[in-house]
């Protein structure tokens, strides 16, 4: 998933993953955004800034798990087979492809 990534995203993935909170993106830091929520690498909340402007908040995926009590799966090959059956039966019903990859 990191493959290919620009430096840019991959600084400001390290910065999201490694904060407690969420991370709103400056208007320099877009396109590196837009890297990471192609790929699925963060959680990404919409919401409206102090100025009433529309804005995205990103959150690591560790830390969204620990905000949701989310248990991490110990084995990551059944996690990844699990999670690409469910997308498999997703894309089947819907008759198009849901993730980028």
């Amino acid at each position: 998933m990191l493959k290919g990534l620009g430096d840019g995203a991959l600084q400001l993935l390290r910065a999201i993953d490694g904060a407690t909170g969420p991370v709103t993106v400056t208007r320099s830091d877009t396109t590196a955004a837009g890297q990471l929520e192609h790929r699925l690498l963060t959680h990404i909340t919409d919401v409206h800034t102090e100025t009433g402007a529309h804005g995205k908040a990103y959150l690591g995926w560790e830390q969204w798990g620990r905000n949701r009590a989310v248990c991490p799966c110990p084995d990551s090959d059944l996690a990844r087979n699990v999670f690409e059956s469910v997308v498999d039966a997703l894309e089947l019903a819907s008759g198009r492809k849901i993730l980028p990859w």
